[in-house]
């Protein structure tokens, strides 16, 4: 391997690593968390795991961010039949429309009059 080829090697691997770091830094909103998760589908295109998972996408997103958020997710997961997606949101997804391939479960609100006990 040529020193060329080396260094192209090492400035890849920095450049990844510069990416997976930009994954876990705080977005900034809306705007931040928009391409955040952009950069999660662009990345996970490249990889075989049969599920991703990804939990509180669209929480500093406004309306209209989460409505195009949802949009492409649920595209980009239809496009990738031999793959599960699972996506986690406290936010209202009632836009989306139940398909055989869209299955989307919610859960009850907590029960916030006296049905919580502490331990004492």
């Amino acid at each position: 391997m040529t020193r060329q080829q080396q260094q192209k090697r090492i400035a890849t691997k920095l450049s990844l690593t510069r990416l997976f770091h930009l994954t876990l830094s705080p977005p900034l909103p809306p705007l931040g968390s928009f391409t955040t998760l952009s950069l999660l589908l662009a990345l996970g295109e490249n990889l075989e795991t049969p599920f991703r998972v990804m939990d509180e996408f669209d929480v500093f997103m406004d309306a209209v961010a989460r409505k195009i958020a949802l949009d492409t997710l649920v595209q980009c997961a239809s496009a990738m039949v031999h793959r599960q997606f699972i996506f986690i949101t406290p936010q209202d997804v009632s836009s989306l429309t139940v398909t055989p391939m869209l299955k989307i479960i919610k859960m009850r609100p907590p029960d916030r009059n006296g049905g919580q006990t502490t331990i004492d």
